[in-house]
């Protein structure tokens, strides 16, 4: 047995093995190469670049994702960035807007509290409402009595009730007879007509009628015809003592009292109060309050004092819708063109 070299084999050596059979010779090959250390570092070889390029990919993968992530955030604080910048101009109008419309309110009352007709017309509307007291018993008004209950719990008890308000018809009526005798003439006694405020004169005769056909007719105009940002649902003129001794709408507090009567403790009370307390303040605009008179709505008052000389007589004051204020805020009602979020609450202060 002989071992022979294969030539053309540089690499690998290949051992014959032979076994003699005769003349024929039976030959096995055997092949050991350097080839199986070759395979283990090709495969280490393989391995190394496969982590390697396996692990590039892993980069690329966090990469992105990070790059998504800060992209994402980016977009996201620049869209919070735009929203904040929208809804500081919104409010910044919406403040101004409101601001101008309630110093315009202010102004107005300013002026025609300090005109003559102010005082002299309280004074009058005072001594007439003092004079139908005198002259006016409640146990005489039992049938206007009942007429203006039924109509009231239409008007205002129901809508009251169904807005959440636990309201009663005692917390609409006063005692006074000449309130009574003042709502139904001019509220309820009306024929065809619908809207209290038109009418000037309701023909009973009163001296309160005489003074209310002259001087009527220029405060339902300050109402009607105002051109205020907000607007206008009453003009009140109320005495020193909290009478309301005149109203434009002619709703259930024209002669109560605002410290003793219903509407105690109401914003309309409150405002008055407020300048009865410190005349000299001057005007004086009240939050947003609901006021049963007018039933289901947020109701703003502005005001101001009123005198004969240095003499405190009493009030002029205004009453507004406070969705005004909500339109001037929302521009318009449009929240999501103003900037504001789907919920939450704005406060104008």
């Amino acid at each position: 047995m002989k071992a022979l070299s294969v030539p053309g084999e540089s690499t690998d050596r290949t051992h014959l093995h032979t076994r003699g059979v005769g003349p024929h010779t039976l030959c096995t090959v055997s092949a050991v190469t350097e080839g199986s250390g070759s395979s283990a570092r090709e495969i280490a070889r393989t391995s190394v670049a496969t982590r390697l390029a396996a692990s590039v990919v892993a980069v690329a993968v966090v990469s992105l994702a990070v790059a998504t992530v800060v992209g994402v955030t980016t977009g996201e604080d620049l869209s919070d960035d735009l929203n904040e910048e929208r809804l500081r101009a919104t409010v910044e109008s919406a403040a101004f807007d409101v601001g101008a419309g309630i110093r315009g309110l202010t102004r107005t009352t300013d002026a025609l509290a300090a005109s003559l007709q102010a005082p002299a017309a309280i004074e009058a509307y005072d001594a007439a409402l003092d004079e139908l007291e005198a002259s006016t018993a409640i146990d005489d008004l039992d049938e206007e009595l009942d007429e203006l209950l039924a109509e009231y719990r239409t008007r205002y008890l129901e809508p009251l009730q169904e807005a959440g308000r636990d309201a009663q018809l005692r917390d609409l009526i006063g005692r006074s007879a000449a309130s009574a005798y003042l709502q139904y003439e001019y509220a309820i006694d009306l024929g065809p007509i619908t809207r209290p405020e038109v009418v000037d004169d309701a023909d009973d005769g009163s001296t309160w009628t005489e003074v209310h056909r002259r001087v009527h007719p220029v405060y339902r105009n300050v109402v009607r015809g105002l051109g205020n940002r907000l607007e206008l649902l009453d003009l009140y003129l109320v005495d020193a003592d909290g009478t309301v001794v005149y109203t434009v709408a002619k709703r259930p507090d024209i002669g109560t009292n605002l410290e003793t009567g219903p509407f105690s403790g109401s914003v309309l009370s409150d405002t008055f109060v407020a300048m009865r307390d410190d005349p000299d303040r001057g005007a004086v605009a009240s939050d947003l309050g609901f006021y049963d008179p007018w039933p289901g709505i947020a109701v703003g008052i502005a005001g101001s004092p009123v005198f004969d000389g240095e003499r405190f007589v009493g009030a002029l004051l205004v009453a507004y819708d406070g969705d005004e204020v909500t339109e001037l805020v929302t521009g318009d009602f449009s929240y999501e063109a103003a900037g504001l979020p789907e919920s939450g609450d704005v406060y104008v202060v």
